[in-house]
């Protein structure tokens, strides 16, 4: 009896769907170091390093049961995040 799932039988039992975004800055900005990131945030610059407009400012990650739950996850997860800096300013 084999107890060891392949990666195909794992990815057909897990059918949850992975996404990320990069978030891009709409302003140039400056991160004060006083911002907590969620855990789902990753590639964070720097503090206290300038952003220009249009420079990525952090990748988003998040799962879910459908492409579209996930997609509204995403675009949901974003909005916090600029919400977040415009708080902290």
């Amino acid at each position: 009896m084999e107890f060891f799932l392949s990666f195909k039988e794992l990815l057909s039992k897990n059918k949850l769907f992975y996404g990320h975004r990069i978030l891009y800055a709409t302003e140039t900005l400056r991160l004060p170091e006083s911002i907590v990131w969620p855990q789902w945030v990753n590639d964070i610059p720097n503090m206290n390093v300038e952003i220009q407009k249009d420079e990525p400012l952090c990748s988003i990650y998040a799962s879910d049961d459908t492409q579209m739950l996930l997609e509204e996850k995403l675009e949901e997860r974003a909005v916090m995040i600029i919400d977040l800096i415009k708080c902290c300013k």
